[in-house]
């Protein structure tokens, strides 16, 4: 009868397969979860609508983008799933399109950083 490998080397396969599923979900959960902020570079996208698409810089000001047609649009504190749904409700209710399907993605993370202390190999 042939026995299962039970081999320190399978289990140690076994665990790295589940961090790297974990880690494959991390980065879509924190940009769903990351609030905007001045600094912050975004791509904004509005499906079958290339004059609409756009990539900006959130002022640190007052929190907003300058957004064609729309002109200044605060989207400072918002997810960017949120940012994208506002946009489209601004589209919508100004009456350029009737059904917009607007995507917003984060090109730039600048406005939240994260301190490291201790010898660093590459500082910025």
């Amino acid at each position: 009868m042939i026995k299962p490998d039970k081999t320190p080397l399978n289990a140690g396969l076994w665990l790295l397969s589940l961090l790297l599923i974990c880690l494959a979900s991390f980065p879509a959960f924190a940009e769903n979860e990351y609030l905007l902020g001045g600094g912050d570079t975004v791509n904004i996208t509005v499906y079958d609508q290339p004059d609409l698409s756009t990539e900006a810089r959130i002022s640190q000001d007052d929190g907003a983008i300058t957004y064609p047609l729309l002109g200044n649009v605060t989207i400072a504190g918002l997810t960017p799933e949120a940012a994208g749904k506002k946009i489209a409700g601004l589209l919508k209710a100004k009456g350029i399109l009737k059904f917009p399907e607007v995507t917003l993605s984060v090109k730039d993370y600048v406005s939240q950083t994260i301190p490291v202390m201790g010898q660093v190999n590459r500082p910025g």
